[in-house]
């Protein structure tokens, strides 16, 4: 059925593979393969350009089922378009539902530390906001504090997950690597987090050694889009923060968007969606 749905995407017949993939999800509400799929239907959405309907797909599938993995999988993705939207209440409300959900289960530990990590950028979002007037929320600081809480409750609760490593890089003087820096054994290219995403997404790789690194993002024609501005890396872990724009600071269409990074021994691509 899954191929099926790719091959109807490829035609162009997006509400039937859309159809399919919805079948095959609520079949199967509490498989992993929830991730993939809702994802594929996001992204035809978004060839569709239609956010709201988007939104109503993903509000069936977690009212539908609340306390599955399908429907907290729909709702964790709401929460970034709501977030991007800037309608925080609704982010905010629908981030502890999925928190609570996956930090419930033992066997979700990576899960409920990116939920987390993902509510910690929404209060830091929330305090940007504030500090700019664009935000009925008040008190910055305040803000800044309950995003670190969730910071600090990722390297207290979940110190092993990829969320934690992430924490720690972005926050080095907050919060330190007890057992020293480490140098990865090898290059590595991690899936930017959150995908989709509305405001910024985080770029991660390792590596093994120092080295020239050109970090890449073209869009789905193969023009280049965005270029980072530093090529010499020293051997490690590494995280980038795009925010949805182009060379000149522009915030770029919603679509589809390649990342590519390219060393002297490693190149790897991956692709992003951003929806605004």
């Amino acid at each position: 059925m899954l191929l099926s749905a790719y091959q109807l995407e490829m035609d162009s017949s997006y509400v039937e593979a859309i159809e399919i993939l919805n079948n095959i999800v609520t079949s199967a509400p509490d498989d992993p393969v929830a991730y993939p799929v809702i994802s594929t239907i996001v992204r035809i959405y978004n060839k569709l350009d239609d956010v709201d309907g988007l939104i109503e797909n993903l509000n069936n599938l977690y009212s539908s089922y609340p306390d599955k993995l399908v429907g907290i999988v729909a709702h964790d993705f709401s929460v970034t378009i709501y977030a991007g939207e800037r309608d925080f209440d609704e982010a905010l409300a629908r981030s502890e539902e999925v928190v609570d959900f996956y930090t419930s289960y033992e066997n979700y530990y990576e899960e409920a530390a990116w939920a987390i990590f993902e509510q910690g950028l929404i209060y830091d979002d929330i305090s940007s906001a504030a500090d700019t007037g664009l935000s009925k929320f008040s008190g910055s600081s305040a803000l800044k504090a309950m995003a670190m809480k969730n910071f600090s409750r990722i390297i207290s609760d979940y110190p092993e997950s990829e969320a934690a490593k992430l924490v720690r890089e972005l926050n080095k003087d907050t919060f330190p690597n007890i057992e020293g820096v480490e140098i990865p054994e090898k290059f590595a290219f991690y899936q930017a987090y959150p995908n989709p995403f509305n405001a910024t997404t985080t770029i991660r790789f390792n590596l093994p050694e120092p080295s020239k690194a050109d970090i890449i993002i073209y869009d789905i024609l193969g023009r280049e889009v965005w270029h980072y501005n530093q090529s010499d890396f020293n051997s490690g872990k590494h995280s980038i923060i795009w925010k949805g724009t182009n060379k000149n600071g522009l915030p770029v269409s919603s679509g589809v968007y390649i990342i590519q990074i390219a060393t002297p021994k490693f190149s790897k691509t991956q692709k992003v969606i951003f929806l605004k």
